[in-house]
């Protein structure tokens, strides 16, 4: 066999085993976030044929707790998109710290094409519909029903400039506290902000509507190494394994801008390390930025974990909070 038939069949093979991977990225990602679809068509059907109750069902323990039944059908009849609906296409999916993000468009029967966007989190390993995000094509801002607030956010904000590291954040007022007893944790967080439990050991923090159309969830757990049953190695790998884990999922860019300690000292942290990553990446054309605050008293045994992710123009809009969320973690 002649050198360029060599290198012709080895290119063929190279590019082959890459359509082959990327395939199967694809397909584990389609299946990764397709239980998201489930409750929004569920939801849908049930519209349809006028069961309001049933149609609420689908939303999350959060949503139910602070959005009667009447302001949800009260908002489903609001808009064609819903009170018409004859189905719905799906567009973008993704799962963000243990929530889930769709973008659909809902059909109506007269033919109107509404974008929309969903965001869910599990309970008792099921979906539910957490926040409901509409952009009717012919009104001037999106209409949300967020947990339990109806709330129109402004659709034509004036160009804001891009915040830096630099600019002091506002004073943060933490009210509430949420203690977890069986895993030894807890933290305090704002009044305006609730709290889901999506497993014993899980809390997820989100505000009641969104801040500058986007809506922020802040988690915190407990998390055992594997030595002890859990999925990380140690406090030392930890991030690194989080970056694998974003690799696998596709993402581009990846990047880990800043490590550092966070102060501690405070009644319930005695002996309590803390130390903080920064990390962006890209991923469908959009930069993310993900912060990720780990507590341990020994590194061989118990590791809790505070993170979350945000777009990059949003990161400071969430980051006052979930640093004086983080300061108020104890243990």
């Amino acid at each position: 066999m002649s050198l360029i038939k060599k290198i012709l069949l080895g290119l063929g093979v190279f590019l082959g085993s890459v359509a082959i991977f990327l395939v199967l990225v694809f397909v584990g990602m389609y299946f990764y976030t397709g239980g998201l679809k489930k409750p929004i068509e569920q939801q849908l059907i049930a519209i349809q044929t006028e069961e309001y109750a049933a149609a609420y069902s689908y939303t999350s323990t959060g949503f139910q707790n602070t959005t009667s039944f009447e302001a949800f059908k009260k908002f489903v009849n609001q808009f064609s998109a819903l009170r018409n609906n004859k189905g719905v296409e799906f567009e973008e999916r993704s799962i963000e710290n243990g929530v889930g993000t769709v973008s659909v468009e809902l059909l109506s029967r007269s033919g109107a094409k509404t974008p929309a966007k969903y965001q869910l989190v599990k309970e008792n390993d099921k979906w539910k519909i957490q926040a409901m995000i509409l952009n009717p094509v012919d009104a001037g801002a999106s209409e949300t029903v967020s947990k339990a607030t109806l709330v129109k956010p402004v659709a034509h904000e004036p160009e804001k400039e891009v915040k830096t590291t630099n600019e002091a954040p506002q004073p943060v007022s933490l009210t509430n506290y949420y203690q977890n007893s069986q895993y030894h944790f807890g933290v305090y967080y704002p009044a305006n902000w609730i709290y889901t439990t999506p497993q014993p050991f899980a809390v997820l923090f989100t505000p009641t509507q969104p801040i500058n159309n986007f809506m922020p969830t802040i988690r915190v757990q407990k998390e055992m190494y594997r030595e002890r049953g859990g999925r990380y190695r140690d406090i030392r790998k930890y991030v690194n394994d989080v970056m694998a884990n974003l690799l696998a999922v596709g993402v581009t860019n990846l990047t880990l801008v800043e490590q550092g300690p966070v102060p501690l000292g405070k009644p319930g942290q005695a002996k309590l390390n803390a130390q903080y990553s920064l990390i962006s990446y890209s991923q469908q054309a959009k930069e993310y930025n993900l912060v990720i605050v780990l507590y341990y008293k020994d590194p061989s045994r118990t590791l809790y974990i505070l993170e979350f992710s945000a777009p990059k123009d949003n990161l400071y809009d969430v980051f006052p909070v979930a640093k004086a969320m983080a300061e108020s973690f104890s243990s």
